[in-house]
């Protein structure tokens, strides 16, 4: 009966690992980043046949967990043995708004949080490394300038801070209250196991993309837009309350805010936040819009302008140029950014100063070059160049909840052996009231669009 047993268990986890691997995956939805389009609570199928299946990595993995196992804080793979990217052949590949799922490009390495069972603290651990940097340079009251002409020994300094002192003090812990979040050093992972994000695919090789006042466009047209997308918008002249529930006073005045965004704006109050002029800031559909306009005409588009970022720097903001290519050179935002064309393989780029920022992680990061900027120009491996020629397709991902969402604004290019699958369809759909009467029977077996 043991053998039985085990045989079956056997057979049970090798035919699911198969499954996982090359047909399709089960995948819920974390965050808000594509609402309404997708929700917090969908169940989805992530199908892998339609891109062609990609060969794991790191094959000697448990087949359960993702790359983490939770609680214990160690890996759930090996690496003592690495395939080269490999993809099996499938019926196309990536398309203009399919909505995609794809390993974390700027997941390569990660903080290790041993609160968190993945592993993982914030978002990117770059722009963390950044933003630490930036804190050093303020605490010995450095300017802006002086910090960008010191900016790689800053970095350094930061990165050796989070490993000899496990502490991160640019992310404050909620939790206690310190003045800095407690880290068990840096975790560095290989493609097919970095975290797994979904976004829809506004841009493909060879396309350009430019932001105007949050609208898309691509080679100079407006994008198509899903029916649900949301943006944000501000009621001019009502101030934002940040509310924190610490007893049944403020439980009961949180459920009347609740109540009030849920009738007016069709939204939580957790969804909720205020700019920096202090006004309430609520996503909406554009039909959601206009119908809340009729009510509350002072709605407009919250909207950053270019140069943004760099305003509130010079005004003491302490996050350093949250936005893709994250360098001085750039005044872009997430509502106004570009024009930027995504890098096809096979294409020529002039290397300089200016451009540099853009193809930096490209070259490093996935192409796996050494790169030296110095005094007399640009190193690859070692060799002085002025061009590069781009080894691999890249993509544009962005949420439809386009000002909740991180995504290609933010950290950039999406490379192609990053892909993981397309979104089919949602299977099953629950509200934060769970299994238990919180079912969305309207989303169940809905198709992805």
């Amino acid at each position: 009966m043991i053998k039985e047993w085990g045989d079956a268990i056997l057979f049970a986890l090798v035919a699911a690992s198969v499954i996982r691997t090359y047909v399709f995956e089960p995948y819920q939805i974390p965050t808000g980043s594509m609402e309404k389009t997708l929700m917090i609570g969908d169940a989805l199928f992530v199908e892998k046949v339609t891109y062609g299946p990609r060969v794991p990595n790191t094959p000697f993995s448990y087949p359960i967990f993702h790359n983490m196992v939770p609680w214990l804080n160690i890996k759930s793979y090996s690496e003592i043995q690495k395939i080269p990217y490999t993809r099996l052949p499938g019926f196309r590949f990536v398309n203009q708004y399919d909505v995609t799922v794809f390993n974390f490009p700027a997941g390569d390495s990660a903080l290790n949080d041993p609160r968190m069972p993945n592993g993982l603290i914030a978002h990117t651990y770059e722009q963390i490394l950044r933003d630490e940097a930036y804190l050093m340079a303020l605490k010995e009251r450095k300017s802006i300038a002086y910090f960008e002409a010191h900016y790689a020994q800053y970095l350094h300094r930061a990165r050796q801070s989070f490993i000899k002192n496990g502490k991160v003090y640019s992310r404050p812990d909620g939790e206690t209250g310190e003045n800095y979040t407690v880290i068990n050093g840096i975790l560095t992972r290989p493609v097919d196991k970095r975290e797994n994000y979904i976004k829809r695919t506004t841009a493909v090789a060879g396309q350009t993309i430019e932001v105007k006042d949050k609208e898309l466009f691509v080679d100079g047209d407006l994008a198509w837009q899903a029916d649900d997308m949301e943006y944000s918008y501000k009621i001019v002249g009502k101030k934002y309350e940040n509310l924190q529930v610490r007893n049944q006073k403020d439980y009961e005045k949180y459920q009347r805010l609740d109540a009030f965004y849920k009738g007016n704006f069709k939204c939580s109050y957790n969804e909720v936040h205020g700019n920096v002029q202090g006004d309430v800031v609520v996503p909406l559909t554009k039909n959601n819009y206009i119908k809340a306009k009729l009510k509350y005409p002072n709605l407009q588009l919250d909207i950053k302008e270019k140069g943004f970022y760099k305003e509130m720097l010079a005004a003491g903001y302490s996050s350093y140029l949250p936005i893709f290519p994250n360098d001085p050179q750039y005044d872009w935002t997430e509502d106004n950014f570009g024009p930027l064309t995504i890098p096809k393989k096979g294409d020529v780029i002039t290397l300089t100063h200016e451009t540099l920022p853009i193809y930096r992680r490209i070259i490093t990061a996935y192409e796996h070059h050494t790169l030296a900027e110095k005094a007399d120009g640009i190193y690859i491996d070692g060799e002085k160049v002025t061009e590069y020629t781009i080894g691999m397709n890249y993509y544009w991902l962005m949420g439809d909840n386009r000002n909740n969402s991180a995504d290609s604004r933010f950290w950039g290019f999406v490379p192609e052996d990053h892909i993981v699958g397309r979104a089919a369809f949602i299977w099953m759909s629950t509200d934060e009231k769970g299994y238990f009467g919180g079912i969305r029977w309207e989303r169940v077996f809905k198709k992805i669009k």
